[in-house]
């Protein structure tokens, strides 16, 4: 977040600033050598006095710190000789919307520039350009969650692009307030990264005063949710406006499953489906399944408390299987939120706290929980869930369990039955009838893990060797000259 040069001696030039200020993150220095003269212009620096106490610098960065968590910056200023306050008003960055559509700067510090009713600050800057850079220029905006990204910007931004940022010196991951600093060709963000319309539509129009491009990535029909589909359906109402502007500028949008285009597609013709594949880097294959001789064995159901409707639909069958198999059966649980109120006969597995925020921890956390012999994925038919992709599949399988899942759309588009899993018709007698197959048939599990674990490597997953669609269609589109600008 931000790149300190704590010295004390005076630099001639520093190939170190260089690379520096390359990278476009903000940057932090003495008023001392060549600081002075190299950070006067610059973007996003900020210089203090050498003679700053270790307190006050401390005191400075963890103010910095807070206004990062609420996407301000501090104020830039040419010279800073103190320290100064940081910016109170966490929604400062919206001020530089009128000087990017105008770029006038404001008559007096209190003056509002022309044709704008909000006060600029004196010292504002131009945003970082990074055309300047390279041919490829894109600013990446996941979507956060708390003081971290969330999972699915893990899963569908992050991890995926990880390796084009370190191949372009143009590529860069911003926070939404960190966006409004850059100049780049290419904008590509996600779900709900910006939190309200206001603040969307001024990032649109960013994106029409610098001529750039958008391309908006969404894993879940957001637009259908209801209070059937999702427990916390009401907080995603206010985002609706958001989604909906966000898919009818974009020039592109990006999308999950064939079902969540087709609906899209009526918002926006320019429909990419780009599946969502795992991480190799990331996830630990395994190279043998959990057979007979791992008794007992160990079925894994996977799932938020959003799911609680999916895990009462298969709670009756699993009842019956452990009163059959007793000690030779373990129903491991995780993500499940209903204390007291599951079976004695599960083994509810409850991360640290924070933990499932950050994903690649989470990760390691549940593979470390591992091995299984069988993952479920029950699932609700409703319009929200038909539209999910089967990611479950995928990691289930990085556990080592072979997936039986409801015969819908998310998990037909990943599993051919009695090849590589199974797929049951959402009856308590069929998921008793497949469970105990399974559980009896260790042989039968063994191939069909094999199966699943082969298809996992060639389809469902990347490295940085094998590459990803989703990189690769941002390369393609990075490149392209004449490609629809973000609509008006």
């Amino acid at each position: 977040h931000l790149i300190w040069f704590p010295a004390r001696w005076p630099e001639s030039y520093s190939y170190t600033l260089s690379a520096a200020l390359a990278s476009g993150i903000p940057i932090l220095a003495p008023d001392l050598g060549a600081f002075i003269e190299r950070l006067d212009h610059q973007p996003l620096a900020w210089r203090y006095d050498i003679d700053q106490s270790a307190a006050q610098l401390l005191d400075w960065l963890e103010r910095f710190r807070v206004l990062r968590q609420q996407d301000a910056w501090p104020p830039p200023a040419a010279v800073t000789r103190h320290l100064e306050e940081p910016a109170l008003d966490p929604a400062w960055y919206r001020t530089i919307y009128p000087w990017l559509a105008h770029r006038q700067e404001p008559a007096t510090p209190c003056d509002p520039g022309v044709g704008s009713d909000i006060p600029l600050h004196p010292a504002r800057r131009p945003p970082f350009n990074l055309r300047q850079r390279d041919p490829v220029s894109v600013v990446v905006i996941p979507e956060p969650l708390g003081a971290h990204v969330s999972p699915c910007a893990y899963i569908r931004l992050l991890l995926p692009l990880a390796a084009a940022m370190l191949e372009h010196s143009a590529i860069r991951f911003a926070s939404p307030a960190a966006a409004m600093h850059y100049q780049a060709n290419l904008f590509v963000t996600q779900r709900l990264a910006f939190p309200d319309l206001q603040t969307a539509r001024a990032f649109h129009h960013q994106l029409n005063a610098q001529g750039s491009r958008l391309i908006y990535d969404l894993d879940d029909a957001l637009l259908d949710l209801d209070d059937d589909a999702h427990h916390e359906a009401d907080q995603y109402q206010p985002a609706r406006a958001v989604i909906t502007a966000m898919l009818q500028t974009a020039a592109e949008v990006w999308l999950s499953t064939a079902t969540l285009a087709e609906r899209v597609g009526r918002l926006n013709a320019h429909c990419q489906v780009i599946p969502n594949q795992l991480d190799q880097r990331l996830w630990r294959l395994l190279t043998a399944p959990a057979i007979a001789a791992d008794r007992p064995v160990r079925l894994l159901y996977m799932g938020t408390k959003t799911h609680r409707h999916d895990w009462l639909r298969i709670a009756p069958a699993l009842n019956r299987l452990v009163q059959r198999h007793g000690s030779g059966l373990e129903i491991h649980i995780v993500g499940i939120d209903e204390p007291g109120r599951l079976p004695s006969w599960t083994l509810v597995h409850e991360p640290p706290p924070a933990l499932p925020a950050v994903y690649p921890a989470f990760v390691h956390w549940l593979q470390n929980l591992g091995p299984f012999a069988i993952g479920i994925a029950p699932l609700t038919p409703h319009p929200f869930n038909l539209a999910k992709s089967g990611i479950k599949f995928m990691d289930y399988t990085a556990l080592g369990a072979v997936t039986v899942a409801v015969d819908l759309p998310p998990y037909q588009s990943v599993i051919r039955h009695n090849e590589n899993g199974l797929l049951v018709t959402d009856t308590v007698e069929d998921w008793e009838q497949a469970l105990e197959w399974l559980i009896a048939q260790p042989e039968q599990r063994q191939a069909l893990w094999r199966q699943a674990r082969q298809d996992w490597l060639t389809r469902y997953s990347y490295d940085a060797t094998i590459g990803n669609p989703l990189a690769a269609r941002l390369m393609e589109v990075a490149q392209m000259d004449t490609f629809p600008a973000a609509a008006s």
